[in-house]
């Protein structure tokens, strides 16, 4: 039921909407601003006051009172949103990235970054000041974005408090002696004759992002490393355009992440003598296999990749990989290449492994009666076409902290009849491109009390069975995704615990194949998987807000009307 408002805060709000001029984005963020304020006259009224006397800029000064009204602690995670290039789809993993290495979030033992990250994004969503662009299936925002006006609000304020800068604007040498974050992008005059006559080296340089014409800073790059010694984070982030990064880039002895993202980047042998360096990701053609032996490295990503190795280029070659440091890694085998078995060995601290073009080997020496990588808490597998008889089992239930599997056979030749042996401990699962026709395919999933995330898809099964007491304690989301069966199975005695059911029936499935009534109560219908998680769309969370605020006021009712026949 909507929540009445007493009749004095209707009248104000009544104002503060006309006042939005029927602009659908001021009355988004003036709902979740209000939302966040105490609901007395004179806090309302304050913010009626504060949007002005009239005129035709009225409706974006609200815009300019969400920034002012938010906590001091948040400020600085909104701005940082205008460092992106317009509509951008912004991962939370590259946020957090971004912000550990900045040192924006502190992270100690008893608060993961991706907590706090989350934490502070969502207080921003419930404002309406960002947006959520996908969730994952466990209901977490996966990407977000953000408005083009809330943007030019965030370039606006960041320009005022010196927060970030364009490269422009070094030629500017007060600008230059205390700019902290430096961004270049299509609006950046990258391309004049001499650009680096007139810039002032921003010695204080915590933070370089180019989104676009960068072949001059590689030439800032060469010319002036060594004299970054305060630069933490560094990303290179182009398309189309043939780059070759210098080999001076060894000298940002500072550097803690590194991001190398362009069809026709060319990247150095020095980067793996970069001693600092804790998180690298690389999405190119080529790529030095120094990379693989960087003893300090955290974090590894490397996606569509050949790996450079001085004495041979053969495809087939195997991969020794020796970070003793590394807790994340995932990698591309998409040329041929595999990781060998004493790479795992040498692999201690590994948590999180992701092998796109997975062969029979990987799953062989991950099936050792000795676990290769004991502290392995993420699994992702996506395995290349094999034949069906090339692999009989995947046995990983060694991997006592292994906590999300995701196994993804490429079913072009075939669906594969392979044998599982899980973890007990395992909390979410995915396979996909399994045969399962001869056994229920969760037969031994059944038993293993941590589980709450099931997701099947591109597979086959005859009967797929949840019934029965006691089976499934913990799940609280099933996925079906394009996974053809004969027959489902459902009762009130298992999974007591399920609130997310998500189908996209088979392209061969039958019209007329029952789903058991429990799992359609919990059904949420959606046309993307990404998605998933969310019980309505970010633009339906909105409008659930300003309804909730202003649940029997005539004049919301009407401007809701109109901004969704508009589908804003």
């Amino acid at each position: 039921m909507e929540e009445t408002l007493p009749r004095e805060l209707k009248n104000i709000g009544d104002k503060i909407v006309q006042k939005c001029h029927g602009l659908p984005l001021a009355i988004q963020v003036a709902a979740g601003m209000l939302k966040a304020k105490e609901r007395s006259e004179s806090i309302w009224n304050e913010v009626l006051e504060k949007m002005g006397k009239g005129g035709e800029n009225e409706s974006l000064k609200i815009l300019d009172l969400s920034y002012e009204d938010l906590p001091t602690k948040l400020k600085p995670f909104f701005l940082y949103f205008g460092i992106f290039p317009l509509n951008s789809e912004i991962y939370v993993s590259e946020l957090i990235r971004f912000w550990v290495a900045e040192k924006l979030i502190q992270v100690d033992e008893s608060r993961k970054a991706r907590e706090i990250v989350e934490a502070y994004i969502d207080k921003l969503i419930a404002r309406n000041l960002i947006q959520v662009s996908r969730r994952t299936s466990g209901g977490r925002v996966k990407t977000c974005g953000i408005q083009n006006l809330l943007h030019d609000l965030c370039t606006r304020k960041a320009e005022e408090i010196k927060f970030f800068s364009n490269w422009n604007n070094l030629r500017n040498a007060d600008v230059a002696s205390t700019a902290r974050r430096v961004i270049t992008n299509s609006l950046s005059r990258l391309s004049d004759q001499n650009i680096l006559e007139d810039l002032t080296v921003p010695k204080k340089l915590r933070a370089l992002l180019c989104f676009g014409k960068c072949r001059e800073l590689t030439t800032f790059i060469k010319s002036y490393a060594s004299e970054l010694g305060f630069l933490r984070l560094l990303t290179i982030d182009i398309e189309n355009i043939a780059i070759n990064v210098p080999a001076e880039i060894e000298y940002l002895s500072g550097l803690i992440s590194l991001k190398l993202k362009g069809q026709f980047l060319t990247i150095p042998r020095s980067i793996g003598r970069m001693k600092k360096l804790e998180t690298l990701e690389i999405i190119s053609r080529e790529v030095p296999d120094s990379v693989l032996r960087m003893k300090h490295l955290k974090h590894l990503f490397v996606s569509g990749v050949m790996i450079l190795n001085p004495k041979t280029r053969d495809r087939q070659h195997e991969l020794e990989v020796d970070s003793p440091n590394l807790e994340t890694l995932d990698f591309d085998y998409q040329y041929g290449y595999h990781l060998t078995r004493n790479s795992f060995k040498k692999l201690p601290s590994m948590k999180k492994l992701k092998i796109c073009g997975a062969r029979k080997q990987t799953l062989e020496d991950l099936s050792d009666t000795t676990p290769l990588l004991p502290k392995l808490e993420e699994l992702k597998l996506q395995v290349d076409s094999i034949r069906t008889s090339d692999i009989h089992n995947l046995n990983l239930s060694r991997y006592e902290n292994l906590r999300t599997l995701y196994v993804f056979f490429d079913s072009s030749s075939g669906f594969i009849t392979c044998s599982f042996v899980f973890p007990k401990n395992l909390v979410k699962i995915t396979l996909g491109g399994i045969d399962i026709q001869d056994r229920d395919p969760l037969e031994k999933l059944r038993d293993l009390s941590s589980l709450e995330i099931i997701k099947l898809k591109n597979c086959i099964a005859r009967t797929i069975d949840f019934s029965g007491h006691g089976n499934f304690p913990q799940l609280q989301k099933l996925m079906l995704w394009d996974t053809k069966f004969q027959q489902l199975l459902a009762d009130e005695k298992g999974m007591p615990k399920l609130n997310k059911f998500m189908y996209k029936p088979h392209q061969q499935q039958p019209l007329n194949t029952k789903v058991p009534e429990k799992l359609k109560r919990v059904q949420v219908k959606t046309d993307n998987h990404d998605v998933i998680g969310s019980s309505t769309s970010s633009k339906d969370g909105s409008w659930a807000q300003i309804r909730t605020l202003w649940g029997g006021f005539e004049v919301i009712k009407r401007v809701l009307e109109w901004m969704i026949e508009l589908a804003f």
